[in-house]
């Protein structure tokens, strides 16, 4: 367990122990995966697996605060949880080498989860089932330069941490209460980028212009948790929301210079 106790000192007198905070968190993970290569045809490549995944969370938070020089328990909500989830996934992909130039491949995952919570406050069994989708295009234009699409749907993981209240015990947000919220969902996002990338004569480095659009549900923000009970915020779900912009990237090699294993890259976002 992490601790964290505070303590003041007036002048002329005694020490106080004015803060108390035990933090108790427990995870585990265990994963099995197995995948399978098939080379239909000539250019015809197919894949297919699945991996069973069992996840778990034991957290406890506590927190004494100084009342007539004694320390006496916060009452905090939904303080302590154990968080279990068994997820199962799929994913099958089948790639086309079209030509010696166009390449694409199409690949559809799907996610099958069940959240179980358990604590003194909370008490909550959920399922998720979701299919994702991915289409990825690659053209090549001449011998240097390369144009790629893709478009895909995308399912966040949640942080099981999230589900349960803590404390704070950072310096700027000392004692404060961070809710947890046992109904988080993950963020669904839809993705169309598109790239260019142009490769310099002589191996001298590449460049490339990365556009992208996403949709986003579900988004996840620090949000008011119990707001008809009190002002505690917490990890939610705020609604949907949009990205769009472009990135700029580009690495320059230093052989030329003699620096074989030297190169300088810099790249930018506008979004």
């Amino acid at each position: 367990p992490e601790e964290l106790n505070v303590f003041r000192t007036n002048a002329s007198e005694p020490e106080i122990h004015s803060l108390h905070q035990v933090q108790n968190s427990d995870g585990s993970e265990k994963i099995l995966r197995g995948t399978y290569n098939w080379a239909v045809a000539d250019g015809h490549t197919v894949q297919f697996g699945a991996e069973a995944a069992l996840n778990s969370l034991d957290q406890l938070s506590e927190q004494f605060e100084e009342s007539a020089r004694v320390l006496v328990p916060v009452e905090l909500f939904n303080s302590d949880s154990t968080v279990k989830e068994t997820r199962l996934e799929t994913f099958a992909s089948y790639s086309w080498q079209i030509s010696p130039r166009l390449y694409a491949e199409v690949a559809v995952d799907t996610e099958f989860s069940r959240l179980k919570q358990e604590g003194s406050d909370v008490s909550t069994s959920r399922a998720f089932f979701f299919v994702k989708p991915r289409l990825d295009v690659r053209y090549k234009l001449d011998g240097r330069t390369q144009l790629r699409a893709r478009v895909l749907h995308d399912i966040s993981q949640l942080d099981f941490s999230e589900f349960v209240s803590f404390v704070r015990s950072d310096i700027d947000d000392l004692g404060e209460i961070q809710a947890g919220n046992p109904e988080l969902v993950p963020e669904k996002t839809w993705t169309v980028e598109a790239t260019v990338e142009r490769r310099l004569g002589d191996d001298l480095g590449t460049a490339s212009l990365r556009g992208f659009y996403k949709h986003i549900s579900d988004v996840i923000d620090q949000t008011l948790i119990y707001p008809d009970d009190s002002d505690i915020s917490g990890t939610g779900n705020i609604g949907s929301g949009w990205v769009y912009g472009a990135e700029l990237t580009a690495g320059l090699r230093l052989k030329w210079l003699g620096l074989s294993g030297a190169s300088i890259d810099v790249s930018g976002t506008v979004q």
